[in-house]
């Protein structure tokens, strides 16, 4: 008789748990939900102020929270003469204070402090290019062609004009943009006519204990910048940044190492892009 009271008891106070649990479950996101609305307000407010100053947000802004992260970063080096050989039949070579320029019968290449790259064809095409995939396909045969990797990187803007498609390629390091680097290209109907690379590599990373600001202060940012107003934001996306004004007097050419912060990318419709820091 006991033990029967005992297990009604015993099943009642389960019970009672259960229902205390499944209460605290729905509070808890009744919270999660009442935040989230807070923050897709304050986003939709930030968007407001925004367009009252002349610069209108077309891309969804993130609202979730990151986590702040450091990543290591070196400059990527180049050997001109390899790049030369592999471009060029045959080319003639003078030295500067920056570095060696070798040109040939109809393009330059330069490389300044083993880092930067720089090549030009001279001459124009006659016919105007305005095929993307075209231009994407005549970047990806140049950059095999010179020997280089590619696979790491994602077109973050491109226009066509009348002199032809402008490509921009970031970095990208376990699907988040890498910056400060960039590789350029400027495509006519010929093929590469332009080209800039300067590129950095990952060598380690480290997780913080805090999260970064949220997407939508950072976009407050961009009030009062000049390059910003009477632009369009089309993305805003998380980026590991490192600032090269940050840099000792050594410069970018005696660096062997720095750190890349997590931050906020914003892209504007014009090319401009912003980089708000977290420290």
């Amino acid at each position: 008789m006991e033990w029967r009271r005992a297990k009604t008891i015993l099943i009642i106070a389960l019970l009672l748990t259960n229902c205390v649990l499944i209460g605290l479950f729905i509070q808890q996101k009744k919270n999660e939900e009442a935040m989230i609305n807070r923050k897709i307000e304050f986003s939709n407010e930030v968007k407001d102020i925004l367009m009252q100053n002349d610069i209108e947000v077309l891309c969804e802004i993130p609202i979730n929270e990151l986590l702040m992260k450091v990543v290591t970063v070196t400059y990527e080096g180049y050997n001109g003469e390899k790049i030369a050989e592999r471009i060029f039949p045959e080319y003639i070579v003078s030295q500067t204070e920056n570095g060696p320029i070798y040109e040939a019968k109809d393009a330059v290449l330069s490389v300044s402090n083993g880092k930067q790259i720089s090549y030009e064809r001279y001459g124009l095409s006659d016919k105007k290019l305005d095929d993307l995939e075209m231009a994407k396909k005549y970047a990806d045969e140049f950059i095999d062609k010179m020997g280089l990797e590619s696979g790491d990187s994602r077109l973050t803007y491109h226009s066509i004009n009348n002199d032809g498609i402008k490509l921009i390629y970031s970095k990208v390091y376990k699907d988040i943009v890498l910056e400060k680097c960039v590789m350029e290209f400027e495509i006519d109907n010929l093929g590469v006519r332009k080209f800039y690379r300067y590129w950095l590599m990952p060598l380690g990373e480290v997780e913080g204990t805090r999260n970064i600001r949220s997407a939508s202060k950072a976009l407050l940012n961009l009030l009062g910048n000049e390059d910003a107003v009477g632009n369009n934001v089309i993305e805003i996306v998380p980026a590991f940044y490192f600032n090269p004004n940050l840099l000792s007097e050594s410069g970018v050419e005696k660096t062997k190492k720095a750190q890349a912060i997590l931050s906020w990318r914003i892209q504007l419709d014009n090319g401009k892009v912003f980089f708000v820091e977290e420290y």
